[in-house]
């Protein structure tokens, strides 16, 4: 059954670049390329701000290209002209050792855009990077208000298209600030 909900997605560019198409065997290539499908089909929309342009641009498939032009078509295509936050960046680019890489900085300095437009949207972001994730999830501390950002890898995570079907809701496990309660 189809959501009425229609959510905001933050879609990054290597979704759009391992998506495959009918042909595609790879097992990240079809869930990439099913949970592009499922979102149009749900109706959900993606916010693509300049930067994540930019990079789609440069990375997507064959199918994302077209999959981009359907959702383009049907309006579900959002581009917000900004959604940058000096604040998050300069938070984000003053971690310092020995908590901090330059590595670990540098990659989210490098990703930052997909949490600022979750931050303006519906605070979810899908992506293959879980190394961003893992980085993003310990700045929680630092920066409590990416806390409540969803971050889903349709390679790794096999329900991601029941989950657009049913509203792509906001559970907690899903979210950069989630820590599992310990059995006392």
């Amino acid at each position: 059954m189809k959501s009425k909900i229609s959510r905001r997605l933050v879609i990054d560019a290597s979704v759009a670049s391992s998506s495959g198409g009918p042909d595609a065997k790879q097992p990240c290539s079809t869930r990439c390329r099913d949970f592009l499908q499922k979102t149009l089909e749900v109706c959900h929309r993606v916010v693509m701000m300049p930067a994540l342009l930019a990079e789609w641009d440069e990375h997507q498939s064959k199918f994302a290209k077209h999959w981009r032009t359907i959702m383009a078509k049907k309006g579900k295509w959002l581009l917000p002209s900004t959604c940058e936050s000096p604040r998050l960046r300069h938070t984000i680019g003053n971690l310092t050792a020995p908590e901090w890489s330059e590595t670990e900085v540098a990659a989210m300095k490098k990703d930052v855009h997909l949490i600022e437009a979750s931050l303006w949207s519906d605070r979810i972001v899908i992506s293959l990077d879980d190394t961003a994730r893992t980085n993003f999830a310990r700045a929680c501390t630092v920066v409590p208000r990416i806390k409540d950002v969803v971050w889903r890898n349709p390679a790794t995570e096999l329900d991601l298209c029941v989950w657009l079907e049913n509203g792509a809701n906001a559970e907690d496990y899903m979210k950069l600030g989630f820590t599992p309660k310990t059995k006392q």
